[in-house]
């Protein structure tokens, strides 16, 4: 805590100053700072006295010639109220010697520092101790150093309940913000970046609420956690931080939800002996540790310690020992501790479980899917299979409790848009995507349906078995509305080898609508390799082809040449890229071509005629 000088020098009203430059020798002050008397240069160090209000008008700048406080005493009120075109300064006149910051001691209730630009202080920009409803938005505070004092360089508070909020933080010594020993802090909407310590630390504080901030190349990680209770981190952007992105120990009741956790040096997501723990709906990519580069979990010791991650994307992070999606200690030898995994996009195989007495379960839902951005904000595209893939809740038998998925994106936007919750940070405006080519797993007798959009002119159905095994028998059965047609007659073949069998149905209506077909496919030979993709025929066309695309998604072939896919126009301009299925990849992808005899499907948000040249 800072060594504070109570020099008790003469009252100075300032309510009637009409100066264009002010001095202010040091001392009490109270009343009104108007911005007539601006710049208002302040030589000693300045107290608001117990009791006492000082408002500050906006465009007003307060210049510091030496290294002194501006100070709060205990039940003053201080309103420091500028406006978004007209801002409060409290700046150094030389940055060689800054000042010493504002310091908030036990103040009244409702001190608001609100459009100030807060710089070049030698310890906290802003240093609060034990008040409540403390009020700091859309402020500039950057600069300030801590030469003698091991806390936060932007705002350090301790025993109070505070709201920051739409602030930019930058550039400050140690961490943008610091909170200890406190609780109902709101911490939202902020810039918190390239401070030199955590972005946002809280320690022994409860009731924390950080949300929609942007968090990043914070050198001591993006948000620290320590000791702390009911903590609430969504809705914020966490990147390139050295350090980690979240990092909570010893905590309890922590729920991390809607963030996008990117590109930091360090997990992701890191807890250590904490407990009751729920993470849903994160993107995190990309993020890289020693151990755990997505999510590191320690849940054990002392306590019963659980945790729950359902909904989130977690892909290309790294590790240079264990797991690099996930690297969890679920229990010792003595400890019942529980985690709980499902509907995320994740490759199990790349995460590490070491068990111990603990309990490791993997719900439904988990897929191992390429997400498909649209930008780099992680917006999905629409032809992600993340899409409607995620669940509203889920619930946890060891828990005992029903845990539910966030009701907004990390923009905002309300969940679900569609048929269900998305998995990730974004909740895509679009449908699910076509289901990729399923796979037989069992013989005989498997059936499979797929909607076919009924401009279609020829489907064509392709089974090959990769591994050369031969194929006994197929049937279809063909739906309401198509003729059938065959390379044979009959419904069996007995292809050896590398074998393929086909079939053709193309419509003998002009309805609109979806129509459908169903198949059984039996290989008694190998029974799970056995797949399938749709192709699409079209009529030879030396110039032009057209389609009638109706609402939701369609399937389209190529023309007779492969033709780039900006070849294609449409009258009105609404329908999605054009989406390819990998076969190697198990995914979709956005193509750049149309090739002869392939299958694409293209989303429309309304009926569209589309031109192939």
């Amino acid at each position: 805590m800072k060594r504070l000088s109570f020099l008790v020098v003469a009252l100075l009203f300032v309510a009637g100053i009409l100066f264009a430059e002010t001095h202010i020798p040091g001392g009490n002050i109270s009343g009104v700072f108007l911005a007539s008397g601006s710049p208002y240069y302040v030589d000693g160090e300045v107290h608001i006295p117990t009791g006492s209000s000082l408002i500050i008008e906006p465009g007003c700048s307060l210049i510091f010639t030496d290294s002194v406080a501006f100070v709060v005493d205990s039940a003053a009120l201080l309103r420091a109220v500028g406006t978004e075109t007209d801002s409060i300064f409290f700046v150094p006149q030389d940055t060689a010697i800054g000042w010493e910051g504002i310091d908030l001691i036990k103040p009244a209730e409702n001190c608001t520092i609100t459009y100030c630009h807060i710089e070049g202080s030698n310890s906290s920009g802003i240093y609060i101790d034990s008040t409540s409803n403390i009020i700091i938005s859309h402020s500039t505070i950057t600069g300030n150093r801590t030469i003698s004092s091991e806390y936060g360089g932007g705002i350090y508070c301790y025993g109070s309940d505070i709201t920051i909020s739409n602030n930019t933080i930058t550039e400050n010594d140690v961490s943008g913000i610091d909170c200890f020993n406190s609780e109902n802090i709101t911490i939202s909407n902020n810039t918190i970046t390239k401070n030199d310590g955590s972005g946002i630390y809280c320690c022994g504080s409860d009731s924390i609420t950080i949300s929609g901030n942007t968090i990043t190349e914070n050198d001591g990680g993006g948000i620290y956690c320590c000791g702390s209770d009911s903590i609430t981190i969504s809705n914020n952007t966490i990147t390139e931080n050295d350090g980690g992105g979240i990092d909570c120990w010893n905590s309890d009741n922590i729920t991390i939800s809607s963030n996008t956790i990117t590109e930091n040096d360090g997990s992701g997501i890191y807890c250590y002996w904490s407990y009751n723990i729920a993470i849903s709906n994160n993107t995190i990519i990309g993020n890289s540790a020693d151990y755990g580069g997505g999510i590191y979990l320690v849940v054990y010791h002392f306590y019963v310690s659980r945790a729950v991650i359902f909904n989130n994307i977690i892909t290309n992070n790294s590790a240079d020992s264990l797991g690099s999606q996930i690297c969890a200690e679920v229990g010792d030898s003595t400890d019942s501790t529980f985690l709980f995994i499902s509907h995320c996009d994740l490759d199990t195989a790349d995460c590490y479980f070491d068990v111990g007495a603990g309990e490791l379960i993997f719900g439904d839902g988990i897929i191992n899917v390429n997400p498909f951005f649209a930008d780099t904000l992680f917006h999905l595209s629409d032809s992600s299979r993340c899409i409607d893939a995620g669940v509203e809740s889920v619930y946890v038998s060891f828990w005992d409790t029903v845990i539910y998925a966030p009701t907004i994106d990390f923009e905002g936007d309300i969940r679900p848009i569609g048929g269900g919750w998305d998995i990730g940070a974004d909740e895509s405006p679009y449908t699910a995507p076509p289901n990729n080519p399923p796979i037989i797993t069992t013989c005989p007798d498997d059936t499979i349906m797929i909607e076919i959009s009924d401009t279609t002119q020829w489907v064509y159905i392709d089974f090959n078995d990769p591994d050369g095994d031969e194929i006994f028998c197929t049937t279809f059965e063909t739906p309401d509305g198509y003729e059938h047609w065959g390379e044979d007659s009959s419904y069996y073949w007995g292809f050896g080898g590398s074998g393929q069998i086909r079939y053709a149905f193309y419509p003998d209506t002009a309805d609109t609508g979806l129509y459908h077909f169903a198949f059984s496919a039996c290989d008694y030979a190998l029974c799970d390799t056995c797949d399938f993709w749709v192709k699409v025929l079209l009529p030879s066309s030396d110039d032009s082809l057209l389609y009638i695309l109706y609402p939701g998604w369609n399937l389209i072939g190529g023309l007779v040449e492969t033709i780039p896919a900006t070849y294609l126009t449409s009258s009105p301009g609404v329908y999605s890229s054009v989406f390819g299925y990998s076969r190697e990849y198990s995914s979709y992808f956005i193509a750049d071509s149309l090739r002869y005899r392939q299958g694409y499907w293209v989303f429309a948000l309304d009926t569209v005629e589309i031109f192939g040249h």
